[in-house]
C-alpha cells in the first residue's frame, strides 16, 4: 500500500513537473495523458485494498482452522488419556480377578477337604 501512495505522490509530481514544461497547446494532451494515468492509479489503489481484504479474510480463515486442529489435538490428546486409564484399570481388574479367582480355588478345595473330613468323622 506504501508503494502505492509513492506511485500515487511521484504520478502527481511528475504531472506537476510535466504541465509547467510543457507548452499550451502540449497542456491539454499531457493533461489527458495525467487524466489517464490517475485514473489507472486509482484502479491500482483498489485492487490493492480489495487484495488487503481477501488477504485479511484468508489469515482469519487460517486462524480459525489452525485453533479448530489444536482444538481436535486436544481432544484427541484426552481421549488417548481416557484410553491408556481405562488399559491401566482393565490390567488392574484382570490381576484382581486372577487373585479372586486363585483365591476361590483354594476355599474350593479346603471346603472340599473339610466335606470329607466332615464324611470320614460321621462314619
Amino acid at each position: 500500500m506504501l508503494g502505492y501512495i509513492i506511485a500515487s505522490v511521484v504520478g502527481i509530481a511528475l504531472g506537476f513537473i510535466i504541465g509547467k514544461s510543457m507548452s499550451s497547446a502540449k497542456t491539454t494532451e499531457n493533461r489527458n495523458e495525467i487524466d489517464e494515468i490517475y485514473k489507472e492509479n486509482e484502479k491500482f489503489r483498489n485492487r490493492n485494498r480489495e487484495l488487503e481484504r481477501q488477504a485479511e479474510d484468508l489469515l482469519a480463515e487460517n486462524k480459525k482452522l489452525y485453533r479448530q486442529i489444536k482444538e481436535r489435538d486436544e481432544d484427541n490428546d484426552s481421549i488417548e488419556d481416557e484410553r491408556d486409564a481405562a488399559k491401566r484399570k482393565i490390567n488392574s481388574l484382570s490381576d484382581e480377578n486372577a487373585e479372586l479367582k486363585r483365591k476361590l480355588e483354594e476355599y474350593s478345595l479346603a471346603i472340599k477337604s473339610l466335606e470329607n473330613e466332615i464324611e470320614s468323622l460321621k462314619k
